[in-house]
């Protein structure tokens, strides 16, 4: 076992693998909460798997496929949050991080608490979990709930891995497929770099707000990206189809906001509402 200073951390490495789980099997009989950084490789992963609890909550792929693009980026960060082993030598907390680890290829560096209570496994994964909008709220965005809902929208129409439909409407934090998934950092850096998106929602006067049946982030998305394509044309088709004002049964618009209304009513589909207006 080797250790190094990463600034105010002593870091435990090791050379090699049997080197690892010599001293990982004398960690595991500390009868006592005892905490290290170490260095973790794909291989060490692996062993410490092999000691993981029985009853462990189920892998999320999802996560797992999270926390390893993240490593791979090079963007994985040593935290509070770590793995956990009890003092029945069994990892009751971290398998994510492990999978995570061995999919990517990539060494961390990762807390590994010792020494926990048999029963500590009952107080995981109990709290309020953060939410886009409270990462917002950290980094200063102001209204980030919805801020951050409409930049996932636009963000999964930019790459072009989405269709509009009424699950997205009604719902537009739906969680993608964990192939596609948006990262939260990759939410923040986009809200942060356009700026615009933020003055579009605090200068609206209550515009997103004015139609029932699509939700204020799903408009304010609608209208952001319209405005790529025609600003002017677009300020004024999603005035008139959130407020209504100016239009006439003739018109699409009109058309198109009865066919929202029906939507909301689970008589039609939104997704083809959007076709109606732009045939």
């Amino acid at each position: 076992m080797v250790s190094k200073k990463n600034g105010v951390n002593t870091v435990l490495s090791w050379k090699t693998l049997s080197d690892f789980e010599k001293d990982f099997r004398t960690m595991l009989k500390f009868d006592k909460f005892t905490h290290f950084v170490c260095e973790i490789k794909p291989e060490y992963a692996s062993h410490i798997l092999k000691y993981n609890f029985k009853d462990n909550r189920t892998v999320s792929r999802m996560v797992v496929h999270r926390y390893a693009r993240l490593m791979d980026m090079g963007l994985w960060m040593l935290t509070s949050a770590g793995m956990g082993f009890n003092t029945e030598e069994k990892l009751v907390d971290g398998q994510q991080r492990l999978h995570a680890c061995i999919a990517s290829g990539v060494t961390i560096q990762q807390l590994m608490c010792f020494g926990m209570d048999p029963k500590a496994h009952l107080f995981l994964d109990i709290g309020k979990k953060r939410t886009p909008a409270d990462t917002a709220k950290i980094e200063g965005i102001h209204n980030g709930g919805k801020i951050m809902a409409a930049a996932k929208i636009v963000l999964m129409y930019d790459r072009k891995n989405i269709r509009l439909t009424d699950e997205h409407v009604n719902r537009p934090m739906i969680e993608k497929s964990w192939k596609d998934e948006i990262l939260k950092h990759e939410l923040v850096e986009w809200v942060h770099e356009h700026v615009e998106i933020q003055n579009m929602l605090s200068s609206s006067d209550g515009l997103y707000q004015s139609f029932p049946p699509l939700t204020d982030s799903f408009l304010l998305a609608c209208h952001y990206i319209l405005r790529w394509y025609n600003p002017i044309h677009a300020d004024d088709f999603i005035h008139k189809l959130a407020r209504g004002e100016g239009i006439f049964k003739e018109d699409n618009i009109y058309r198109l906001r009865a066919k929202f209304m029906k939507a909301r009513e689970g008589k039609n589909r939104i997704d083809q509402s959007w076709k109606l207006y732009w045939v």
